[in-house]
């Protein structure tokens, strides 16, 4: 019996040592970057309720994009991604970021051949490494990084695996 005693103490210092410091590691060099606040009249802010409203929004402002367009949401509709092709090529000095983790492409998100499409047409694809970031839920987070996260790399498997679905 105090064999297990021991095993669970361990295992329970283990799993609380990761959660703590896996919610409280410092964050990657240029990630704790802030800007300076920008204040919006009542009028200025008008809320989009339809995906066709939302969607009409995005393609215009990727045409009046002057210097640069940084998109941070997945999966990228196809027409966004026609769009930003289509300015790219108008505007080759238009600097065009689409922010990707490789979680998504595991999801059924937007497949690596669409987003590498994007990297030959010359827009730059940066690919998050999320594990390098703060958990935001410590108490799974630590489960998943004691049994699991050590022998599943995302950038390394294959989407719709069994590495993939158990790390969903």
């Amino acid at each position: 019996m105090p064999r297990a005693r021991i095993f669970f103490v361990v295992a329970a210092v283990a799993f609380l040592a990761t959660a703590l410091w896996n919610s409280l590691k410092p964050l990657p060099a240029g990630t704790h970057v802030a800007s300076l606040p920008a204040r919006l009249s009542e009028s200025d802010i008008r809320p989009l309720e339809a995906p066709a409203e939302i969607l009409a929004h995005q393609l215009a402002d990727i045409d009046r994009a002057a210097q640069m367009i940084v998109i941070d949401e997945l999966p990228i509709d196809r027409p966004v991604g026609q769009r930003l092709l289509l300015a790219k090529r108008r505007r080759p000095n238009l600097t065009v970021v689409v922010i990707a983790d490789r979680l998504d492409e595991a999801f059924g998100g937007t497949p690596r051949e669409y987003l590498e499409a994007l990297e030959q047409a010359g827009v730059i694809v940066a690919r998050t490494r999320l594990d390098r970031l703060r958990d935001p839920s410590p108490l799974y987070s630590a489960l998943w990084r004691l049994c699991c996260a050590w022998w599943s790399d995302p950038f390394d498997e294959p989407p719709g695996g069994l590495r993939a679905a158990l790390r969903r």
